[in-house]
């Protein structure tokens, strides 16, 4: 193999392992994002549904009292 082909093909090289660097770092910060979105998603569901609750105890504590 001749210089010009081998430096060519290391060029060629680093720069797919630098691509594919890139490619993880966005893959890895596409998967924080979505997973921040879904744990903020459970989160806001289970306080709906404690609200509710909250909601459900007070009327039927409130029904009970006025009975």
């Amino acid at each position: 193999m001749d210089r010009k082909s081998s430096a060519a093909n290391s060029g060629t090289g680093s720069s797919s392992i630098n691509n594919t660097q890139s490619d993880l770092s966005d893959l890895e910060k596409y998967k924080a994002r979505w997973a921040k979105i879904y744990d903020d998603t459970v989160r806001q569901i289970n306080e709906v549904r404690e609200q509710e609750k909250k909601s459900r105890i007070s009327k039927q504590s409130k029904s009970s009292s006025s009975s």
